[in-house]
C-alpha cells in the first residue's frame, strides 16, 4: 500500500486553496490557467500511489483542464439576453463550500483543545439511608416532591392577601402545629385532609404544619396518601403518636 505524498494537504481542494490564499487570488475572478498549471506541476512530484488516493486528485486534474478549455473556446451567446455561465462557477462554489467546513472543523479542534484544559469532578453516588428506629416501610410515603410542593402551593395561593396594614407577627412552632394535628389525628378521625387541617390559618402555621408532617413522616410516625386534587391525607402510622416537643420547635 502506497499514499500520495503529499504531507502538507489533505486533498486536491486543500491544494487548491493553498495555491489561491499564497497568490491572494480573487475567488470569484480565479485566473483559472495559472491554477492549472500549478496543479498540475505540483502533482508530477507525487509518488504512485494509491490509485483511491491519487484518484481524486487526477480527477480534479482533470477538471481544471476541462475548465481551461472551456474558457479560451468562444462563449456562445445566451438566450433571452442572459449572461453566459463562467465555466469556473461551479469550482468557485466548491472552495467556498470547502472553506465553510475547514473553518469549522478549525474551530470545533480549539472548542476540543479548551474542553481538554478542564477537568470534570466525578460523580459519587450516596449510600442510601438507613430505615428509622420506628421500622417504616419503604411505601410509607406514596407523595413526591412535586406533590407537596403542588399542595403547599394551592393552600398559600387560595389563602386571602394580607391588610396593607400593621399588624403583630404571628409565631408558630412546628412542635405546636404537631400538637393539634396529633390531637386531631387521636380524638377518632384516622386520617386527615392538609387542606381542611390548615383551612383559615395564617401563613406561619401552614408553614410550621407542612414541615412538621414531613419530619414525622421521615421518622415514621405517620404516612401520607395522594388525595383529590394537590391535597394529601395525613393518617398515623402507629396506635400512639410521640411528643410534639421531641421535634425541634423552630418558630415560623
Amino acid at each position: 500500500m502506497y499514499d500520495v505524498s503529499l504531507p502538507h494537504f489533505e486533498g486536491p481542494m486543500d491544494l487548491l486553496l493553498f495555491f489561491v490564499q499564497r497568490d491572494e487570488l480573487d475567488i470569484y475572478d480565479i485566473p483559472i490557467a495559472k491554477l492549472t498549471d500549478d496543479f498540475l506541476e505540483y502533482t508530477r512530484h507525487l509518488t504512485v500511489v494509491d490509485l483511491d488516493a491519487a484518484g481524486e486528485f487526477i480527477y480534479f486534474a482533470a477538471l481544471l483542464i476541462s475548465i481551461k478549455v472551456r474558457t479560451l473556446l468562444p462563449r456562445p451567446d445566451a438566450d433571452d439576453g442572459e449572461e453566459p455561465v463562467d465555466p469556473r462557477t461551479e469550482l468557485v462554489e466548491r472552495l467556498l463550500e470547502y472553506m465553510r467546513f475547514k473553518e469549522a472543523a478549525a474551530l470545533l479542534r480549539e472548542r476540543e483543545m479548551a474542553r481538554a484544559m478542564h477537568a470534570v469532578r466525578p460523580v459519587i453516588a450516596l449510600p442510601v439511608a438507613a430505615e428509622t428506629a420506628a421500622g417504616t416501610d419503604s411505601t410509607a410515603l406514596h407523595l413526591s416532591r412535586l406533590d407537596l410542593i403542588r399542595a403547599l402551593r394551592r393552600v398559600l395561593t387560595r389563602l386571602p392577601e394580607p391588610v396593607a396594614h400593621t399588624v403583630n407577627r404571628v409565631r408558630v412552632s412546628v412542635a405546636e402545629a404537631l400538637a393539634a394535628l396529633r390531637s386531631r389525628l387521636l380524638g377518632g378521625e384516622p386520617r386527615v385532609s392538609f387542606q381542611r387541617f390548615t383551612a383559615h390559618a395564617p401563613r406561619p402555621f401552614v408553614v410550621a404544619s407542612l414541615l412538621g408532617v414531613l419530619e414525622w413522616a421521615r421518622r415514621g410516625y405517620i404516612r401520607l396518601a395522594p388525595a383529590i386534587g394537590d391535597d394529601f391525607l395525613v393518617e398515623a402510622a402507629a396506635s400512639a403518636l410521640p411528643d410534639p416537643s421531641e421535634v425541634e420547635p423552630a418558630a415560623v
